[in-house]
This record gives C-alpha cells, sequence and structure tokens, in this order.
C-alpha cells in the first residue's frame, strides 16, 4: 500500500498478463521503440528489447489502440517515446481513439544502437522523425503523453 491506495503491476507482453474484465486506473507503458533494420541481424536481446518494426511503432500502436478496453473510465494512459518512431502519429492516434492528451517533450541524446543507425534514421524516416545535431552531439527528442481515457 502506497497512501492507502492499493498498486497492482503487471510485467508481459502488452496486456497479455491482464485478465479478462480487468481495469485500471493508471497504465504505464514505455514501449521499444526504435526502428529496426530491414536486412540487420541481431542477437535475442535486441530484437526484444530494442527493435520495433521498420517505423519503430511496433509496441506503440498496440498500447494506444487497446489501452482503452482496460482503463476505469477515469483512467490513465502514460506512454512515452522518441521522435524516431514519430510523435505526431502517436498524438493523431491518441486523438482518433478518443483519449484527452498533455503531451511534454524532452531532448536527450542518443544511444549506442540509435548512433549505428543514423543513416538509415535519415535517410528511411520522415523528417519529424530524424535525430539532430546540437553541439556537434546527436539527440532525440521523448515525448510523453498523459492520456485520459476515452468517455
Amino acid at each position: 500500500l502506497l497512501n492507502n491506495l492499493s498498486i497492482v503491476t503487471r510485467i508481459g507482453n502488452l496486456f497479455a498478463p491482464i485478465l479478462k474484465g480487468e481495469v485500471f486506473d493508471v497504465i504505464v507503458s514505455n514501449p521499444t521503440s526504435l526502428p529496426s533494420l530491414p536486412d540487420e541481424e541481431h542477437d535475442e536481446y535486441t530484437r526484444q528489447n530494442i527493435d520495433a518494426g521498420a517505423d519503430g511503432r511496433k509496441y506503440i500502436d498496440p498500447v494506444i489502440t487497446q489501452a482503452p478496453e482496460y482503463l476505469s473510465k477515469a483512467g490513465y494512459l502514460l506512454i512515452q517515446h522518441s521522435n524516431f518512431a514519430n510523435i505526431e502519429k502517436t498524438l493523431d492516434m491518441l486523438d482518433k481513439v478518443g483519449f484527452k492528451v498533455d503531451q511534454t517533450n524532452y531532448e536527450f541524446p542518443i544511444g549506442k544502437t540509435s548512433r549505428q543507425r543514423i543513416s538509415y534514421f535519415l535517410e528511411n524516416l520522415p523528417a519529424n522523425c530524424h535525430p539532430f545535431q546540437r553541439d556537434g552531439n546527436w539527440y532525440q527528442r521523448i515525448a510523453v503523453f498523459i492520456a485520459q481515457a476515452p468517455k
């Protein structure tokens, strides 16, 4: 108990660990959202924890479309990802599903795997999904969405 609140957690592949009929006041998701290179070979860790399909949305889209089924009427979905997976598309999807959304953006240096994929990102992703340079370093924009459940 925290502040006399019961906290229940589930860890697993998207919504698989949730029982039929269960609803939550808050769902927090930090999905893998790094676009995958089409012909690149990866070890098991990279495949499961880093790569998220050609556009980086392999896990983001199902979280957004399925979350309303598991949220209470006053519930919230908290989800974050980098601009590599198209922040604008997430905002549009959340709106179309009926969420009321607050969004905050942060800028962070990109990590090792992203640095290895800069050329791919610049050549294959829409401009709003590109890494950007500042002071000689590569950065990404991270968006945090606080989305109130559809009424």
